[in-house]
């Protein structure tokens, strides 16, 4: 990791957790970090929304984000975290795969766009 990086993740700043809820949603929370090594730690109670849904699906994304004192003009956006989306096919003449509008003679079932590759 750049030093500048290691430097950045060291002082204060609010995190934002996001996890999947059981319906599919996301849950979102603003949180403290604890920066050590390689590893962001996050503390909360084990009964939290976002520690039910981690323990459930496995899976969370974390955003630190604002900018280096080195250069104030660059933002940095630190995500970590592995995920899954998927979606049955259903009516419709379209698959959006990675942003990408994809012709087919199907589209997807889901409560948003359906892109499995940005909601992972």
């Amino acid at each position: 990791m750049p030093e500048t990086m290691e430097e950045f993740l060291a002082r204060r700043h609010v995190a934002a957790l996001a996890t999947h809820n059981r319906d599919g949603s996301i849950q979102t929370a603003a949180v403290w970090y604890l920066h050590e090594g390689d590893s962001i730690y996050i503390a909360t109670p084990g009964g939290s929304v976002k520690a039910r849904n981690v323990r459930e699906r496995g899976s969370a994304s974390v955003m630190v984000d604002g900018t280096l004192k080195s250069n104030p003009q660059r933002p940095i956006l630190v995500r970590v975290g592995h995920g899954y989306d998927a979606h049955r096919f259903g009516e419709g003449s379209e698959v959006r795969i990675g942003g990408i509008s994809v012709p087919h003679s199907r589209g997807v079932v889901a409560h948003s766009d359906g892109d499995v590759v940005i909601h992972a």
